[in-house]
């Protein structure tokens, strides 16, 4: 009598076999999702950056000293917002509606010169401000930062 199919030790082994498998690629996929994300959230903020630069070359405020504010990018909850004051007499403030805003993976942080970034303003030319204005005092005026998704970080500057 021919016997046709598998027996339950040739199904164990399979079993054993897909397992290994399964276990040397988990740190593989999340290296490769932390990669995936820190990328994303890199590029969100590019657009975000340029969106801000923008906004304040636009001057819809008419702000006429280029020491002032037009424009302001803020990080908070996972979330960067791009906030532009009504007027010229309006503080400029991340409490502000946004204009624009996108939510990044809560995996990934930013940083700027080893603290984490929180704002960053732009002067009626596109221009990051600096000196800074008071209402940008916490703000940042480098726009090199650091991604940090896991145990992954990278460099990147923006212009």
């Amino acid at each position: 009598m021919k016997q046709h199919g598998l027996t339950l030790v040739e199904m164990m082994i399979v079993v054993v076999i897909l397992g290994i498998l399964a276990a040397a690629a988990s740190p593989l996929t999340t290296r490769w999702v932390d990669n995936a994300k820190l990328n994303e959230g890199a590029a969100a903020l590019d657009e975000a950056i340029g969106r801000a630069k923008a906004a304040a070359m636009r001057n819809t405020a008419r702000i006429n000293s280029s020491d002032q504010a037009a424009s302001r990018l803020c990080f908070s909850a996972e979330k960067i917002k791009l906030v532009v004051p009504a007027n010229a007499t309006d503080p400029l403030t991340c409490d502000l509606t946004p204009v624009w805003s996108v939510t990044l993976s809560d995996r990934v942080k930013i940083k700027v010169d080893d603290a984490n970034w929180q704002c960053s303003c732009f002067n009626n030319r596109g221009l990051i401000t600096n000196p800074k204005p008071a209402v940008c005092d916490t703000c940042s005026s480098s726009l090199m930062f650091t991604f940090t998704t896991g145990d992954h970080s990278e460099d990147r500057s923006f212009h």
